[in-house]
């Protein structure tokens, strides 16, 4: 009790300080801030990144500066019959690296797939842009609810790691990289030049890539199926849209006895054998690609 005697005119003044603050807040933030105003920018800003038209049944302000918007769908621009939908996405900024850091950074996640996508977004001055940067990670995404194409079903899981930092300026000539990892991943209805391939099944999959002034350059990308095992490097120039990106891949491809009894080998090329790697280069772009199998055109 000595020590609060002797202090007590400090005590009460932090308390006092800390309480006019708390006023301050609930006076701005929770009574005059343009929430719904922040809400439209973000939900703008949202649409601009992705390139998107969104829409949101239900947003909410949270506490102390934030946003939480439910049951989202978002349709690529160009292609309104495709769609994705989102069943929540919170964000949440920090008043502390504005206020003292004089930096605008904020938390994100987003559930939706089956699974949850988080990650945190900043952005600071830079000599003649602001420098942004974001860092996302996701799990137990399902292939089986991402919308394909007509006819095609993939199911199976996939988790994925990826940091990008960029000048606002110019947003596709940044750096960083993407990692993904899948695991029991079946797929029907696929093709690729006109071909229809077999039923695929992949146990596993890894893929790394680095992001660097528009391309990225895939430095591992290794699969294990049971109809052939895939180990490949290369280029994607990426283009907007997405799907327009062009490939510059070369793979090689182990084909298995459960291929040959599906589709005769020979057929794929005069030279292929069981348990013998083949060169696989896939070209053309993401939307239609194009593949030689050893050298032979298909």
């Amino acid at each position: 009790m000595t020590w609060f005697h002797e202090n007590q005119k400090r005590v009460f003044y932090f308390v006092g300080l800390s309480l006019y603050g708390f006023l301050l807040y609930f006076l701005f933030v929770i009574l005059t801030f343009p929430k719904t105003q922040v809400q439209n920018w973000m939900l703008f800003q949202f649409q601009k990144a992705t390139q998107t038209e969104v829409t949101v049944s239900e947003t909410r302000f949270t506490f102390p500066l934030g946003t939480e918007w439910k049951k989202i769908t978002f349709f690529p621009s160009g292609k309104p019959e495709t769609r994705f939908e989102l069943d929540q996405m919170k964000i949440d900024f920090s008043l502390a690296s504005f206020l003292f850091k004089r930096k605008m950074s904020a938390h994100f996640n987003l559930k939706g797939w089956g699974g949850d996508i988080r990650g945190a977004w900043s952005a600071e001055g830079g000599n003649k842009t602001s420098r942004n940067s974001v860092v996302v990670e996701g799990e137990e995404l399902e292939l089986g609810r991402f919308p394909w194409n007509k006819g095609v079903t993939i199911a199976g899981k996939v988790k994925f790691q990826t940091e990008y930092r960029w000048e606002a300026a110019d947003p596709g000539k940044g750096k960083g990289f993407i990692n993904i990892e899948g695991n029991e991943i079946n797929g029907r209805g696929l093709s690729i030049s006109g071909f229809n391939l077999p039923e695929i099944a992949v146990s596993r999959l890894t893929g790394h890539g680095i992001l660097r002034d528009g391309s990225m350059t895939v430095d591992r990308f290794v699969s294990t199926g049971a109809l052939a095992d895939l180990n490949g490097t290369g280029t994607i120039l990426i283009n907007t849209p997405f799907e327009k990106s062009l490939l510059n891949l070369s793979f090689k491809i182990t084909p298995k006895e459960a291929l040959n009894k599906i589709v005769p080998l020979a057929f794929l090329s005069p030279s292929a054998r069981s348990g013998v790697p083949m060169d696989l280069y896939l070209k053309g772009t993401l939307e239609q690609p194009a593949f030689t199998l050893t050298g032979a055109p298909t």
